[in-house]
């Protein structure tokens, strides 16, 4: 088996063990990273998951419990983060051998005075809180990474991206029939990858599997059947079908700048009806939420976006902006309660794409529910 490093191979032995502890963090794709991790690693080993959000250092408190007499050869934990001493607190309850951070980006950018180098630096916290020999995972392609505190590291470093100076590289990516497929360089080798799951974000979580996997010592066909069999996390990029002319993009778990620019660019992709945006509020961007907001309003307006419907105080920035930029104004609005948006929405129920997206708080899933029971009433 050809790998770049032990990365500390798993044992085969399934009684009573110390699992290896993988864990992951990131502004944006911790779960979709942490669930494709765990797909792949079940084609071999039994695996412990921290389920869909349950990221929380009191979550891995009882994590550790849990694994404490277990039969699982490997745990793979997400390790939320919304303060500084948050991850610090993660690794004392459980020290990984294997990090991964997924990017650094504006998600909670409020509680850390509005500058990402701050965020940088919590998140480095994983860092310096695993195993001193273990291995870490990072994305070059994420500018904001360089902010990483990994001087004092004496680990090993692993790199994904798409340039040719990483460990392991994506090429060749495009969209394909319900999900992504693309080509990973290891070695100099290339190997065809599927995915399930829409989005060019979603690579770079693949990357991340992929790279954890192999150095585990798992082969190219359990590393390809295992993504294969990844099944992803509610209420991200979900895809519905709701009649021969209506899809419905369900991406409503949460929202920050990165995840929503990367929805957006799935609705365009996959989209040959007309596009209606729904977008709720970005929460904790601190200072910087007005300027945040705007940029998304900007972005769009390039885009193949055919109504922009904004909700939530916040959001009109997405509104003014976009309006600003160049959006036809007759075809946005900004609007102060469900009802009113859910009134407007119903108007359009042919020939339509829905993405519907926003922070957690802003309840956006009852937006989703809306469109899904409207449309089905209809047939």
């Amino acid at each position: 088996m050809e790998t770049l490093g032990s990365g500390g191979r798993l044992p085969a032995d399934t009684q009573k063990i110390s699992p290896k502890i993988i864990s992951v963090t990131g502004s944006a794709g911790k779960t979709t990273t942490k669930s494709m991790i765990a797909s792949i690693l079940r084609e071999r080993w039994k695996v412990f998951e921290s389920a869909n959000s349950r990221n929380t250092h009191v979550h891995t408190r009882e994590h550790a419990d849990l694994l404490k007499e277990s039969v699982y050869q490997v745990a793979v934990v997400e390790y939320g983060m919304s303060y500084y001493k948050n991850i610090e607190k993660h690794c004392k309850q459980l020290q990984p051998s294997v990090g991964v951070i997924t990017n650094v980006g504006t998600a909670h950018m409020g509680h850390f005075n509005g500058d990402v180098k701050e965020v940088a630096k919590a998140k480095s916290e994983l860092i310096i809180g695993m195993e001193p020999s273990g291995v870490l995972y990072v994305n070059d392609d994420d500018e904001n990474s360089q902010y990483l505190n990994t001087e004092a590291f004496q680990g090993t470093i692993r790199t994904i991206g798409t340039n040719q100076s990483c460990d392991y590289i994506a090429s060749n990516i495009y969209y394909s029939l319900d999900g992504m497929k693309f080509e990973v360089t290891i070695n100099n080798k290339k190997f065809p990858i599927y995915i399930p799951i829409y989005g060019n974000h979603n690579v770079y979580n693949a990357l991340f599997a992929i790279a954890v996997s192999y150095e585990q010592g798992l082969s190219i066909e359990e590393i390809q059947n295992g993504l294969a069999k990844f099944m992803k996390p509610k209420r991200r990029i979900t895809v519905d079908k709701l009649s021969e002319n209506v899809l419905l993009i369900d991406d409503c778990h949460s929202s920050n700048p990165n995840a929503l620019k990367a929805a957006i660019d799935v609705l365009e992709n996959i989209s040959t009806f007309q596009n209606v945006v729904v977008l709720g509020s970005m929460l904790e961007l601190g200072k910087s939420s007005p300027s945040i907001h705007c940029e998304i309003g900007e972005y769009l307006v390039n885009k193949k976006v055919d109504y922009l419907f904004t909700y939530g105080r916040q959001a009109r920035m997405i509104y003014n902006c976009a309006i600003s930029a160049g959006f036809p104004p007759e075809r946005a609005g900004h609007f102060a309660n469900h009802t009113m948006l859910k009134h407007e929405l119903a108007k359009r129920t042919e020939n339509t794409t829905f993405l519907v997206k926003g922070s957690r708080k802003m309840n956006m899933e009852e937006i989703v529910e809306f469109i899904r029971e409207l449309i089905i009433q209809q047939e």
